[in-house]
């Protein structure tokens, strides 16, 4: 996507000594960006207003909204259909690393107690050990967590190792 320059007559020249365009903060905000972001899919799919909005099963005038800015909060099923009908798709990434977010599965959203309690969400279930198995699974299930957040952090962060090595050794084969 090419990056226009400003119109002299109408924008005001840039300060002396500092480069144009304006270096972009990351990560963008995609609020403000999103008809950026709509318009640069639906170019680099080679696709017309018409021809997108058609895969994609949304209104002429509501693409055309959303590409000019007129509509700034646009429904996230109307901007997946669009990203799906250009080939791509949407994703969550974390803010420091861009690892993308992988939703939790229905398995692990379901996780309850014997009380039929659900385990705290911001926790991460684990199994209980084997060694307390025999008394702790009578009175609270199967699954357990660390209330201790500096533990938990500890945790991610040698599984996020394990990942990484991991993807180095099949890069390297």
């Amino acid at each position: 996507m090419s990056i226009a320059r400003p119109n002299t007559a109408t924008e005001p020249a840039s300060p002396a000594g500092t480069d144009w365009p304006p270096a972009e903060s990351w990560p963008p905000d995609i609020t403000e960006r999103l008809a950026d972001y709509v318009t640069a899919m639906r170019r680099e799919a080679d696709m017309s207003q018409r021809e997108l909005s058609a895969a994609a099963g949304v209104p002429i005038p509501t693409l055309a909204r959303i590409e000019s800015g007129a509509t700034g909060d646009p429904r996230l099923s109307t901007l997946t259909r669009l990203a799906s009908a250009a080939g791509f798709r949407l994703l969550i990434c974390d803010d420091h690393a861009g690892f993308v977010l992988k939703p939790t599965t229905r398995w692990e959203s379901s996780r309850r107690d014997y009380g039929g309690r659900r385990l705290p969400a911001h926790l991460d279930p684990e199994t209980v050990p084997e060694v307390f198995r025999h008394w702790w699974t009578r009175r609270r299930g199967q699954y357990t967590f660390t209330r201790r957040r500096d533990y938990r952090d500890l945790e991610r962060a040698r599984r996020l190792i394990e990942v990484v090595r991991t993807i180095a050794d099949d890069d390297q084969d």
